[in-house]
């Protein structure tokens, strides 16, 4: 029972500092952390965007914007445009970071441009959130 309640803590653990790094509270990643979370929101952006890609072609071709804002009204389709852009961005952020480290010789010049990258990313989230909030109205 112990050792359930450990694995338990752990994953929760886990699951709260990905969510804190999605939303740019965590510390910026390093080595092996950055390159898991590269790959993983390379797969989730993969299937988002083939989903996406889908929509437009079979479901909105040829439709107006009072059937494009019906389909947003869908709970699950403004719940998946909403996780195409966070895990967009964050890989974006993510990619960023790489070419960042490799090509800016100060690290306090890294820090500050990746500090500017992680604040814009949160104030398009936010920008995004905001817009799909409004199309609700």
């Amino acid at each position: 029972m112990r050792s359930l309640l450990i694995f338990n803590r752990h994953t929760l653990k886990t699951s709260v500092g990905t969510i804190r790094k999605i939303f740019g509270v965590a510390k910026f990643e390093h080595s092996s952390e950055h390159w898991k979370s590269q790959r993983q929101t390379a797969i989730i952006i993969f299937f988002l965007t083939y989903w996406l890609i889908y929509q437009i072609i079979f479901t909105l071709h040829g439709s107006d914007l009072m059937l494009v804002k019906e389909w947003l009204s869908n709970p699950i389709n403004e719940l998946l445009i909403l996780l195409t852009v966070i895990f967009s961005l964050y890989h974006g952020e993510l990619g960023l970071q790489v070419i960042i480290e490799d090509y800016i010789p100060t690290t306090q010049t890294q820090r500050n441009i990746m500090f500017m990258i992680r604040l814009l990313r949160l104030l398009l989230m936010t920008s995004v959130i905001i817009s799909l909030m409004y199309l609700r109205l």
